[in-house]
């Protein structure tokens, strides 16, 4: 996880999106951020990485086959 998420604000920008995004990871400055993004970590290990790669290829591979019939 980046440390010092602190020096990297989301700005005025995000701030005022926040009506159509919600409180989520995107839109979250500091303490919420940093709490959501633990939250999210285990998605991203390894291992479950590897559990959804089988999926993650199926899907890949269903969409090519979608596009290649256009």
């Amino acid at each position: 996880m980046i440390k010092g998420i602190g020096g990297y604000p989301k700005g005025i920008t995000f701030a005022g999106r926040k009506d159509i995004g919600g409180g989520g990871l995107f839109f979250s400055d500091l303490d919420l951020c940093t709490t959501q993004r633990r939250m999210m970590m285990p998605s991203f290990r390894r291992n479950a990485l590897v559990d959804l790669s089988p999926h993650m290829t199926m899907g890949a591979n269903a969409f090519v086959e979608r596009m290649e019939k256009r």
